[in-house]
């Protein structure tokens, strides 16, 4: 066996080796776990607007028979709303909350509290609240699963196309096909079985991911609402 084809067939068995390591990795990742963080206050000013937002055409037509005109109009609103909440803390601080198109049942002087969640190190988001002077409670799960959603299906398959678009360029030039003339076509070649190669991938591991997603989702909801429930027997002991 020539030295060039033992070099090959070490980089096709090594990569693929190590490709399904890391797919394996990426898919037991500890991107799926979750943390909640709970902050309760007292709303100090709560306030709410709207705004309408009008779009559409209108046309005109020729004119008519006694004077008339054709005009035609197609206009529609978009109405969305904001509510500021400003709550002060336990540590003297305030604290400022600004939602779009989500009530948080809520006036002054009510105790809130405001449940984060975030998967592993992103960014905290606000998914839950609950108000404890009208036992009123609020979970957004839709939010839920944006924040804890997994990208590793779309890593994999980009690791995997790669991959396999290198291994079609060195199987090509091992060939002598990668010659003048031909090389802009062969390469747009390996390009394109990279990118069905990624796409086929993405299919095979976006399906468990998203169901483990959801589960995750499940377990952070549960977490949430013990969280709210200390939350409410700490501010019972307050009084």
């Amino acid at each position: 066996m020539a030295v060039t084809d033992a070099l090959y067939v070490a980089f096709l068995l090594g990569g693929t080796l190590y490709l399904i390591y890391a797919s394996y990795r990426e898919f037991t990742d500890r991107g799926f776990e979750h943390e909640i963080s709970v902050v309760t206050g007292t709303v100090m000013r709560e306030q709410q607007r709207s705004e309408t937002k009008l779009s559409g055409t209108i046309s005109g037509g020729g004119q008519m028979a006694y004077g008339g005109s054709q005009v035609h109009a197609n206009i529609s609103s978009r109405t969305t709303r904001f509510q500021e909440i400003f709550l002060a803390l336990p540590d003297g601080k305030e604290a400022h909350l600004d939602f779009e198109n989500c009530k948080i049942p809520c006036r002054e002087q009510h105790r809130l509290s405001v449940v984060g969640v975030r998967r592993r190190d992103g960014p905290w988001c606000d998914c839950a609240f609950h108000n404890h002077t009208t036992s009123e409670t609020l979970v957004q799960r839709d939010e839920i699963f944006d924040t804890l959603k997994c990208d590793a299906p779309a890593r994999i398959g980009a690791r995997w196309g790669l991959f396999v678009a290198a291994v079609a360029l060195i199987t090509q030039w091992d060939a002598g096909e990668l010659v003048e003339g031909q090389i802009l076509v062969n390469v747009l070649a390996s390009g394109v079985l990279g990118i069905l190669a990624g796409v086929v991938v993405f299919a095979i591991f976006w399906l468990p991911v998203r169901r483990r997603t959801r589960a995750r989702c499940a377990a952070a909801e549960r977490d949430i609402r013990d969280a709210i429930n200390v939350a409410e027997r700490r501010v019972q002991a307050e009084g």
